[in-house]
């Protein structure tokens, strides 16, 4: 038996590099195969097989084979070679895009029992992530037309692979997704209101498996244990009563063979669904934005500019990630800190009366003195000097006070 592993996203992210380096190091020598079929209906699906690539090959040190089976339509010759680098491969890997697309052309072919076939034989690794995560179960949720669409919440069938393994499950990726921000977008952009109603339409034996974001699950079905890596969680849910593993969990297979019911979980407010986490990469740049914002106060320009290489550099890192809204949030928020650098650079990074201070002072402490000695022809000759390089005096009880007029350091 092989290594099933399940990803609820961030299958190409920094955050789950280890966990693809774990992997790889189980399987010698490593012959890495990606499959393209959930996002085979996408006019950019070849720049997405490129950035995997890329990914393998930077991050990992791996040359990755594409498997192209993009629909179920394409010439026989096609599929057979697809077949036949997916027999070759110990490293099975297919993701993002759109579940019951990957689930209605897969099941017109050879591919669910090639997947199963190798799941069963000795020293694979076989890897569902996102979209493909959501298809391997008894049944299959169609995401983009309940969320998008507005069609009915429903299943479609599943691919069956972890039924025909022992395992009576749906897998739900995105499974703590706060995408809405300000609606409930959890359990795989369902929310809750409709996870519930989807619970209704299951068959008593089936439960829900729950993975989160930029976290993954492996089960290793020769040794018959179960870990969970990464920045979230694996939940187990039945009738809205959940059993959760955080990352760094073992546990023996047999606990998702036969769960045992968990604790019952009450529903959640939108608003508190709101106040969640946005995003990993978000989690990961904020520091630096605020060692920028830091940095800028201080008048530190060149620590400014360090905190916004470093975010430029985070960027880079995660720019293959397919959860691609984050990654927008995170750009839009460099964008703004790179228009403070401009308008610091405009304005000055530091306040511009420190340099003339010492002057200023000077020339205020003559005029008191002429003011003292009644020399106000002589005072008011000095508070007229200083106007005109755009330092304007202001008399009160406590002093003279004085300020720079905005003309007087514009650039």
């Amino acid at each position: 038996m092989s290594k099933l592993v399940l990803m609820g996203s961030g299958e190409t992210a920094p955050s789950l590099v280890g966990v693809h380096r774990q992997l790889l190091a189980s399987v010698t020598p490593p012959r890495a195969v990606w499959l393209d079929t959930p996002y085979g209906f996408q006019e950019n699906a070849d720049i997405l097989s490129a950035k995997t690539a890329e990914f393998f090959q930077q991050s990992l040190g791996h040359k990755l084979q594409l498997a192209s089976y993009r629909h179920s339509g394409q010439p026989e010759v096609e599929m057979q070679l697809c077949y036949r680098t997916l027999r070759q491969a110990n490293y099975l890997f297919t993701g993002p895009g759109s579940p019951s697309y990957a689930q209605l052309h897969w099941s017109r072919s050879e591919v669910p029992k090639i997947l199963l076939d190798k799941c069963r034989q000795d020293g694979n690794v076989v890897i569902f992530a996102s979209a493909g995560a959501c298809a391997v179960g008894a049944l299959c949720l169609p995401v983009y037309e309940i969320y998008k669409v507005g069609n009915e919440p429903h299943w479609l069938p599943g691919l069956e692979i972890l039924p025909a393994l022992g395992y009576p499950a749906v897998v739900l990726p995105h499974f703590n997704n706060t995408v809405g921000g300000n609606h409930d977008t959890r359990f795989c952009y369902l929310g809750e209101r409709r996870l519930r109603l989807l619970e209704s339409q299951l068959e008593p034996h089936l439960w829900i498996w729950g993975v989160d974001e930029h976290t993954a699950v492996i089960l290793d079905l020769a040794a018959d244990r179960f870990e969970v890596h990464g920045k979230g969680g694996f939940t187990l849910r039945r009738n809205a009563q959940v059993s959760f593993f955080e990352a760094g969990s073992k546990g023996s297979l047999q606990e998702l063979r036969q769960p045992v019911a968990g604790q019952k979980v009450p529903e959640t407010p939108v608003e508190v669904v709101a106040s969640a986490t946005q995003g990993l990469v978000t989690e990961v740049v904020k520091p630096l934005g605020d060692r920028f914002e830091l940095a800028l106060q201080a008048g530190d320009g060149l620590g400014a500019a360090q905190a916004l290489l470093e975010f430029e550099q985070v960027l880079v890192d995660w720019s293959g990630d397919s959860d691609v809204h984050h990654w927008g949030i995170a750009r839009s928020q460099f964008r703004n800190l790179l228009a403070q650098i401009g308008e610091g650079a405009q304005k000055g990074l530091q306040d511009p009366r420190k340099p003339i201070e010492p002057f200023v002072e000077v020339l205020l402490t003559m005029r008191n003195e002429a003011r003292a000695e009644r020399q106000f022809q002589r005072a008011d000759q000095i508070r007229q000097i200083l106007l005109a390089a755009g330092v304007e005096v202001q008399d009160t009880p406590e002093g003279a006070r004085w300020s720079l007029r905005p003309e007087a350091y514009a650039l």
